[in-house]
């Protein structure tokens, strides 16, 4: 998550165990966990890697979580918003006091899984854990790389989610992490080179 594995880089137990000074079991009991959370893959005949998505896998994933989050948000603004925003609000101001491009994707995934936490639905929770964390993971490590930012204003990007919560109106929930994803996403495929991945996006959720 630190960025210092980059993305298809090939991860060996026995170097790991010996550089991080444990068994080969914790390793492979840890990879096994990494797995499953989507940050690590298994490809035949290269083994263990670091995840990395083509331009496909990631359009199909940002479809997805289009989806998800439309549900998850306007949950969350049903139960008890004014706990949340106040936590939503705590982590903007972290955020304010700097980031590096890695450290702001990571800052924006603990915005999203706090209102995950606040949706009361644990398999919708853990199944946007495993699509959106490695995403998260991947556009910061892809910013790191080429030193520009995923967002040009991080906080006020996040203030309209907060205010849209705060109204609970359910329409207006949605239009605004609708445009909060396509967004962070058009900056990603930006910085990638993959000019009209998230316009397709958009396009497709439009219909």
């Amino acid at each position: 998550m630190a960025g210092k594995i980059r993305p298809s880089a090939r991860l060996r137990e026995l170097h790991l165990a010996e550089r991080l000074g444990v068994s080969q079991s914790t390793i492979r009991e840890a990879l096994f966990q990494l797995e499953h959370s989507g940050l690590v893959g298994r490809v035949p005949n290269r083994g263990t890697t670091v995840a990395s998505f083509s331009q496909d896998e990631l359009r199909e994933r940002i479809e997805v979580r289009l989806i998800l989050e439309e549900a998850a948000f306007v949950r969350a603004g049903q139960y008890h918003p004014q706990r949340m925003i106040y936590d939503l609000r705590d982590i903007l101001d972290h955020s304010s006091r700097g980031h590096d491009e890695f450290g702001q994707s990571q800052a924006e995934l603990a915005f999203h899984r706090r209102v995950w936490q606040e949706a009361n639905n644990p398999t919708l929770f853990r199944t946007l854990e495993q699509l959106t964390a490695p995403l998260f993971a991947f556009a910061g490590l892809v910013a790191a790389t080429e030193r520009r930012k995923l967002m040009s204003d991080f906080v006020a990007a996040h203030e309209v989610l907060i205010d849209a919560l705060s109204r609970k109106d359910p329409e207006e929930i949605r239009k605004a992490i609708h445009d909060h994803i396509v967004g962070f996403q058009s900056g990603f495929f930006r910085i990638s080179g993959w000019t009209g991945a998230s316009e397709e996006v958009s396009r497709s959720e439009s219909v």
